[in-house]
């Protein structure tokens, strides 16, 4: 994961234009999807540099990926929607029912994407030669999970189907990208109006990666990291990821 962050942001990196002016927040946005991209499913990374240009200019690959992008961010803003309206309302008034059938359509076309790429990936892992492995992203070990050739599971081992595939790599896509991004966002923020908490945290970086600032992060760097640490958990305390779990009781 620390490879694949790594080797992306200074791909991106190098598309950078000095003097022009990026949106942080979309930029964030496009950065953490990729991510998910190409931890989960191993496919190529493209939408940051989509930011950088005018959608006139996308190739079909920057196009798909700007359009799961924004299915991802109309998923979020449909959170309120259905937990502020009760059922009833949402299907029967007009309005609402219109609204109720864009947010419902836009999370089955997110739904039948994920599972194309589940049910095309495991066609071509079943193509393999003998003896080659898949890749290391999650859907390829789910996978070969579900794929009894391949691991020989137990008898009482039961192969997970491709909508169960699709479902768990849809909750991760779901809650990494937004949740993580919106923090950096705010934690990018706050530092940049407490000059002081700033330098502080330059000094730290500074102390630790002295020796070569380009060299891969380690588990020892970040123990280091105190004020870090705790620069983060201030932001989350004041702007938390989920400052509302709603429920729902099932039995009246």
């Amino acid at each position: 994961f620390a490879g694949i962050t790594q080797d992306l942001f200074d791909k991106v990196e190098r598309n950078w234009t000095s003097g022009v002016t990026i949106d942080f927040a979309i930029w964030i946005r496009c950065f953490m999807t990729d991510i998910l991209s190409s931890t989960l499913t191993g496919s190529p990374a493209v939408c940051p540099l989509s930011c950088s240009i005018s959608k006139s200019e996308y190739t079909p690959e920057m196009k798909k990926s700007y359009e799961f992008l924004e299915s991802l961010k109309t998923w979020f803003n449909s959170l309120p929607f259905f937990v502020a309206i009760p059922r009833y309302l949402r299907y029967n008034l007009p309005i609402l029912s219109s609204i109720n059938r864009y947010y419902l359509n836009n999370a089955k076309r997110l739904e039948d994407e994920i599972l194309e790429k589940v049910i095309k990936r495991r066609e071509q892992l079943e193509n393999l030669p003998e003896g080659q492995a898949g890749g290391d992203g999650l859907l390829d070990m789910l996978l070969t999970m579900n794929l009894r050739d391949h691991n020989e599971p137990a008898e009482d081992d039961e192969p997970m189907k491709d909508g169960e595939i699709r479902d768990n790599i849809m909750d991760i896509s779901l809650t990494s990208s937004d949740s993580t991004g919106n923090s950096f966002c705010y934690f990018i923020y706050h530092i940049f109006h407490n000059p002081q908490c700033k330098e502080r945290l330059l000094e730290e970086i500074d102390s630790i990666f002295a020796d070569d600032m380009t060299r891969p992060v380690t588990y020892n760097d970040l123990e280091k990291l105190v004020y870090m640490e705790a620069a983060i958990k201030e932001t989350l305390r004041v702007f938390p990821v989920t400052p509302l779990v709603p429920r729902r009781c099932k039995d009246h």
